[in-house]
């Protein structure tokens, strides 16, 4: 998550589409629900350090091996974020493509968001906040919930 947000989005959040946990997600369904490069930075990265956890469940390993293990949180934690990373300049989820040419943070300087269809307006006299949903023309504001 952290190079996801540091380093692939720049930063950037698409705020409306947190909320949407189904398939009209347009920006954080990835491939049906699942980021796949995530799981494969973390099985790489686990993949590592899996020999100083058999160490620690009784099984003899190379003394290289056990010292795999004593680093084991550090070694995963870099290890997963730079394979996420090259992989997603490799084989980029769908969300990649929507933060192309955003600058950091650009999109919390807006106060209109537009992307795949979902806009959001700020009315800041009211305090309320109200999406549309262009696909189906359908106005939810923060009143009617």
């Amino acid at each position: 998550m952290l190079c996801e947000y540091w380093i692939v989005s720049r930063g950037n959040i698409f705020v409306p589409s947190i909320y949407i946990g189904s398939k009209t997600n347009p920006n954080y369904w990835y491939h049906g629900g699942w980021n796949v490069q995530a799981y494969c930075a973390w099985i790489t990265a686990v993949g590592i350090c899996l020999i100083g956890f058999i160490n620690k469940i009784g099984v003899s390993v190379p003394a290289a091996g056990e010292k795999l293990g004593y680093l084991g949180w550090l070694l995963t934690f870099f290890t997963g974020g730079i394979v996420y990373v090259a992989i997603n300049k490799v084989w980029p989820h769908p969300n990649v493509k929507n933060f192309q040419g955003l600058k950091w943070e650009e999109l919390a300087d807006r106060n209109v968001e537009q992307y795949n269809g979902v806009e959001v307006f700020d009315d800041e006299q009211r305090g309320v906040a109200e999406m549309t949903d262009f696909k189906t023309d359908v106005k939810v504001s923060a009143d009617s919930i």
